[in-house]
């Protein structure tokens, strides 16, 4: 992005592969002018999950970030990891050992419903959703995770 004073006026540029996009907007000569981009933002989101009801063939869950953007989810039985999956893992959602996964765009601090179901548990353990959360800036939450044992 490009930012041009020009006297009384500001002329702020940004460029894509396909396109320009020119605003030209005038200013108080004595206004204080600060220009925030996505990638000034480096502060990772918060993400939270809350356990509502659950069964041996349903689970439901509230999630919920501080920060607009994507959240990542995998449902897992504890016992078919040997450490906490990573950020990557629960992102791609592709491991066979993963009984649910998606993903939720969500707005700030504003509550949503996952509900999973179409799965048996057939033994005993304890079964963990875990989360991440990434904003438009790209900034990646730290793991949390909500569970419940059978």
């Amino acid at each position: 992005m490009d930012l041009v004073l020009l006297k009384h006026y500001v002329r702020i540029q940004a460029m894509t592969s396909r396109f320009i996009f020119t605003r030209i907007m005038s200013i108080s000569p004595k206004a204080n002018l600060h220009i925030v981009t996505p990638h000034d933002d480096t502060i990772a989101p918060n993400v939270n999950a809350m356990l509502g009801n659950h069964t041996s063939t349903t689970a439901d869950f509230e999630v919920w970030s501080d920060e607009p953007g994507t959240i990542y989810y995998i449902f897992v039985r504890d016992a078919d990891f040997n450490v906490m999956p990573n950020k990557s893992l629960i992102m791609a959602g592709n491991d066979p050992r993963i009984v649910r996964s998606g993903q939720l765009n969500v707005t700030a601090d504003q509550r949503k419903q996952v509900l999973l179901d179409g799965f048996t548990i057939t033994e005993p353990g304890y079964w963990t959703l875990y989360l991440v959360s990434e904003d438009s800036a790209g900034n990646i939450s730290s793991i949390q995770g909500a569970g419940f044992s059978l």
